[in-house]
């Protein structure tokens, strides 16, 4: 059976793994620089906010991107094998539905913290084209069932 939404699937599937990759490498050097600074192993560092790095909103923000990263990775690689089969479009349904929460938790986290967040954005936008791909292959798969 065809999978009508399967471009776009594959081509979100790819690039959850991509943003994913540079998100978790962002993330980690974030909480490095941030427990380096807490700490004092990198000493007075001018222009920083000391006050913003002991924000546990910021932590929490970098934690959850972290863990976040990671499930884009997971769910992107898992996507790429699935996205061919119409019948298992309730995968990218429910992916689509935990990476979109996560990202509204991690954008509002970010936004009380930082001010904005254009990778909550893009973080927020892919798991709904998942969803919007489920969608479209769930309607084929229900006209053909029809036949």
């Amino acid at each position: 059976m065809n999978a009508p939404a399967k471009g776009l699937l594959k081509t979100v599937s790819i690039l959850f793994i991509v943003f994913g990759a540079i998100f978790t490498i962002f993330a980690l050097l974030s909480l490095w620089g941030m427990s380096m600074i807490k700490t004092g192993g990198m000493g007075a560092v001018p222009g920083v906010d000391m006050s913003m790095l002991n924000s546990k909103g910021l932590m929490a923000s970098q934690i959850l991107l972290l863990f976040g990263s990671i499930l884009d990775i997971v769910f992107g690689i898992i996507g790429l094998k699935k996205c061919g089969d119409p019948e298992k479009e309730s995968f990218f349904f429910y992916a689509g539905v935990i990476l979109c929460a996560l990202s509204v938790i991690a954008l509002y986290l970010d936004i009380i913290t930082a001010g904005s967040s254009v990778t909550g954005l893009i973080r927020f936008i892919l798991p709904i084209l998942f969803i919007v791909g489920s969608v479209i292959n769930k309607k084929a798969l229900n006209a053909q069932r029809q036949i």
